[in-house]
C-alpha cells in the first residue's frame, strides 16, 4: 500500500501544473455533478391525494391495504 502511495505521490510531483489543474477540475465538478444529482433525486417524492370524498369504512380498507 505504501508503494502504491509513493508511485502516486511521484507520478503527481512528475505532472505539469497544466494537469494538475485539469485533473483537480475534473475532481471538483465529478463531486459537484454527484452531490447535485444526490439532492435532487432526494427531492423527487410528490404527494398526491389517494383517495377523496371517501367513507371512513372504505378509508380504512385503502389504510389496511397499504
Amino acid at each position: 500500500m505504501k508503494e502504491r502511495f509513493e508511485k502516486l505521490s511521484e507520478l503527481w510531483q512528475n505532472l505539469p501544473s497544466s494537469k494538475k489543474l485539469t485533473l483537480g477540475v475534473a475532481l471538483v465538478g465529478i463531486i459537484g455533478l454527484s452531490i447535485g444529482i444526490l439532492s435532487w433525486s432526494g427531492e423527487s417524492t410528490q404527494m398526491r391525494v389517494l383517495v377523496s370524498g371517501a367513507d371512513s369504512k372504505d378509508l380504512a380498507e385503502v389504510v389496511d391495504i397499504l
